[in-house]
């Protein structure tokens, strides 16, 4: 037996339908984090931490090592929004900032060092999700992925404009992620009737006389699984 057409009402009940699976699940996430609003002027993307761009009280510290009994060291992000991008910034306290040189171009060599990762995903099981690494002299990262470890390294982030700066005792990262680049990626810049799922991470490697770097895993969100892992539904939250 053929179908009907779906009828316009019908398409709009299926559209709604979606739309509130999504949210009733970004309802429920473990941790949210309230994204501020830009101030007078956009943060410039150089790298350099200014207070007029990033106020003090939009800063999120509670990072932890989910599978290591103590304590780990400072990491804060703050995220912010103008209605036309979602902006972020990273600063990160690290004695000892393991880079790893290469080829230009080459962005295995970020998985290998220091960085910072910010996760955006457009629905709870990770059916499709993207990963952005960035690392102490500001080399990305990027993929599309989907659940379990599915990752397409060859995409490239829309719209995703990123800088970094090393100072004594750590370094810093700002980035921004245009409007038109999220829709592309199937997402919206958060708000509080349609929160954004997103999972904020660090990697913190240390060097090692005569062997590999120490590799750590720092998290905003304790995943719910025994072994250092982010790809997994549990390490996401909500930016609202």
């Amino acid at each position: 037996m053929r179908g009907r057409a779906a009828g316009p009402d019908l398409l709009l009940c299926i559209v709604l339908a979606s739309a509130l699976v999504g949210r009733a699940a970004a309802d429920e996430c473990t941790r949210t984090y309230t994204v501020g609003r830009v101030g007078a002027a956009a943060p410039l993307i150089d790298g350099v931490l200014g207070e007029d761009e990033w106020p003090l009280e939009g800063w999120e510290s509670e990072l932890v090592f989910p599978w290591r009994d103590v304590l780990a060291p400072e990491t804060s992000f703050i995220v912010q929004t103008d209605g036309a991008a979602l902006y972020f910034a990273f600063w990160v306290a690290d004695e000892d900032i393991v880079v790893v040189d290469g080829p230009p171009g080459d962005e295995s060599l970020v998985a290998r060092g220091d960085r910072v990762e910010l996760f955006l995903a457009r629905d709870d099981k990770l059916g499709e999700y993207y990963g952005i690494e960035i690392d102490p002299t500001g080399r990305v990262l990027d993929y599309r992925a989907r659940f379990y470890r599915h990752l397409d390294e060859l995409w490239d982030c829309p719209g995703l404009e990123v800088a970094a700066r090393k100072r004594p005792g750590g370094y810093d990262v700002e980035g921004r992620l245009s409007r038109r680049g999220l829709e592309s990626m199937g997402l919206g810049l958060p708000s509080e009737r349609e929160p954004m799922l997103a999972g904020v991470f660090r990697a913190e490697f240390s060097h090692r006389r005569g062997e590999a770097p120490h590799e750590s895993w720092i998290s905003w969100i304790r995943p719910w699984v025994p072994r250092p892992d982010f790809h997994v539904p549990s390490a996401f939250g909500c930016f609202r």
